[in-house]
């Protein structure tokens, strides 16, 4: 019975309404999670949260001004159980604009040549929490310094990524000499 009236309940402010909104909402940390949604009314107007409308109108995540890629060495143990050093690429999550994921790219330049060594998709650790709360953490990225070359100049370059895999403007950090030039693992 309650399931009947919480549907004629709603139906009714649906009718009423020229729209509907739906807020998202992080009750752990009593923010809104990201914009409202708004589904229009009646049904048969354009779907603005359809994938191809959303795909074409979603913001573009941008880093904030004056962000900045920083690295640091650390040990670690690896998913074998093994102790290893690591190069944590660290960098702040996108605002106002939220990305989805962020792509890390380790690239190594020899001469006018550019190569991939390795590309990495990483999430915020605060991925699923607030937009408030995202901004409060650095994302960060490991990389094996065992994997890394130790000659040549290195880059990790980093790009936030929408849902529909929209690029916003990358940071860059380069590294000269190679991770050699840190020293030994």
């Amino acid at each position: 019975m309650k399931v009947v009236m919480i549907r004629l309940v709603l139906v009714a402010s649906m009718v009423a309404a020229a729209s509907v909104s739906v807020r998202r909402w992080d009750f752990a940390h009593d923010c809104d999670m990201a914009p409202p949604w708004v589904i229009p009314l009646p049904t048969t107007a354009e779907r603005p949260y359809a994938p191809e409308v959303r795909a074409r109108v979603e913001p573009v995540p941008s880093f904030p001004a004056g962000a900045k890629v920083s690295l640091r060495t650390a040990s670690a143990v690896d998913r074998g159980g093994r102790t290893r050093e690591f190069v944590s690429v660290e960098f702040p999550a996108a605002a106002p604009t939220r990305a989805n994921d962020y792509e890390v790219r380790l690239e190594l330049r020899r001469g006018d040549v550019v190569r991939v060594l390795d590309t990495r998709r990483v999430y915020s650790p605060a991925y699923l929490w607030g937009a408030k709360k995202e901004r409060e953490r650095p994302v960060a990225c490991l990389w094996p310094r065992d994997e890394m070359p130790a000659q040549g100049d290195l880059r990790f370059v980093v790009e936030p990524l929408s849902s529909y895999e929209r690029r916003g403007a990358a940071l860059t950090c380069a590294v000269a000499k190679g991770v050699g030039a840190w020293g030994a693992p």
